[in-house]
């Protein structure tokens, strides 16, 4: 009974030295693998990036500046007053505003818009009378209708208004289809119709017409 438990022993032993000897080598192994036995990943140690890595559709860049801006202006931002003298617009051109009246442009006390053609083709001056501080101002392209030039009017600046009448100047292209210089009909805004005459010269600007008051 003795030996029997003996060799029993001896067996348990030799089983333990085995298991033994498979846990070192396999500890020499790892030891032996890329990146050491500090617990980093491959993928840390060669810079390979992992998923968690990559960029997300939040990181990445945005298109800004579209042109949509431009036509999200508010009309305030265009009817503001004039800073300048309608004589001192320089270059003449469609959008531009001025204090008073252009050179060689005759005012009238009574009507409450008028409209001669500028020296430069394709652009008439609209001149309309009303509060200095809070001034009427065309729109820069005018419009066709009906063969009548339709000129639009921007919505008054907000505020408290004086109660003067005196004349401020837009410069206003014409639309395509209507012969610079030429008698024509303009409507302008909610201020009447006027007929507006030729141009008498080249590179000066037209007799003025006003709307019937």
């Amino acid at each position: 009974m003795k030996r029997t438990t003996g060799v029993r022993e001896a067996r348990y032993a030799g089983l333990a030295g085995a298991v033994l000897a498979c846990v070192l080598l396999a500890g020499c192994a790892g030891a032996d693998t890329t990146g050491g036995g500090d617990g980093a990943s491959g993928d840390e140690q060669t810079g390979v990036a992992t998923p968690s890595d990559t960029a997300t559709p939040s990181d990445t860049a945005t298109p800004s500046g579209t042109g949509d801006e431009e036509d999200d202006m508010d009309d305030e931002a265009r009817n503001a007053r004039p800073t300048i003298e309608a004589t001192e617009i320089d270059p003449l051109e469609a959008g531009a505003t001025g204090r008073g009246l252009p050179e060689s442009v005759k005012g009238s006390t009574s009507s409450p818009a008028g409209a001669a053609w500028s020296p430069e083709a394709g652009l008439i001056y609209v001149v309309t009378n009303d509060s200095s501080s809070c001034p009427v101002i065309a729109e820069p392209t005018a419009s066709r209708s009906d063969g009548d030039v339709v000129v639009g009017l921007l919505p008054r600046k907000p505020g408290m208004c004086t109660a003067d009448w005196v004349p401020t100047t837009s410069v206003v292209q014409v639309p395509d289809g209507v012969e610079d210089g030429a008698e024509v009909v303009v409507r302008i805004g909610d201020k009447g119709t006027l007929n507006l005459p030729a141009r008498e010269a080249d590179g000066e600007p037209g007799p003025i017409a006003w709307v019937a008051s």
